[in-house]
């Protein structure tokens, strides 16, 4: 089951606080804990590839931005 982000931390905090009454994993209350747990794994996973991404987009675009213009480099 795919939840959004806020779902799942609903989800997370339910099981936390042991109250199931509000959990969107509520409906399938044999596996709704594992489910919960797989599904915040993925997201995580998620989460962190997406993050090294964005981190190699700052690093490129940093060398970029201190690299010097050749029209500024150049000799007369």
């Amino acid at each position: 089951m795919n939840l959004k982000s806020e779902e799942l931390v609903k989800a997370l905090r339910c099981c936390a606080e042991g109250e199931c009454g509000g959990c969107p994993m509520y409906a399938d209350r044999q596996r709704c804990q594992e489910q919960t747990l797989a599904s915040a794994a993925d997201q995580i996973e998620r989460d962190q590839k997406e993050l090294a991404a964005l981190r190699e987009k700052i690093e490129w675009l940093e060398r970029r931005a201190y690299r010097p213009h050749p029209a500024i480099t150049s000799t007369l």
